[in-house]
């Protein structure tokens, strides 16, 4: 059971010092005046695509050279069946930026949730007087008769 233990461990070992063998070589050079910011995702296997505004800009993990000082770079990670998540890369020097990606349906699982409001307020159907027909709620305003000069 140990031997088995250990060669898995290894494996593992081998593996993650192969990606980050990859991710070096993948790593563009840098031109002058420019900072390269790195942008990955978490869990590893939702790749998402950056877009800058309008602009598709890749998909991760990428990397992404910015001129030096040319402030905040706001990026929007989009993937289909995942919340869309609003993040900022800095340019006054070389960064990496991690994000996390959640599945739709775990959104209740990020801080600050609230669940979505119902379409017409949670009343089925209208409020009614005497079993007929819906009555509009008109927040206590009475329409008004036209008037006659």
């Amino acid at each position: 059971m140990r031997l088995i233990a250990g060669i898995l461990f290894f494996a593992c070992c081998l593996l993650v010092a192969q990606g980050l063998a990859q991710e070096a070589t993948d790593k563009p050079v840098r031109k002058p005046g420019h900072v390269l910011v790195q942008f990955l995702t978490v869990p590893i296997h939702a790749k998402a695509t950056v877009y800058h505004g309008r602009k598709k800009l890749g998909q991760t993990p990428i990397y992404l050279q910015f001129p030096k000082n040319s402030g905040p770079r706001d990026v929007v990670l989009k993937r289909g069946g995942y919340l869309w998540v609003n993040t900022r890369a800095n340019t006054f020097k070389d960064d990496k930026v991690v994000v996390k990606m959640t599945k739709v349906d775990e959104a209740s699982t990020l801080f600050g949730y609230r669940e979505a409001l119902v379409p017409d307020g949670g009343v089925d159907g209208g409020l009614t007087v005497d079993g007929g027909a819906p009555t509009v709620l008109d927040a206590g305003v009475q329409p008004t008769k036209p008037t006659t000069p």
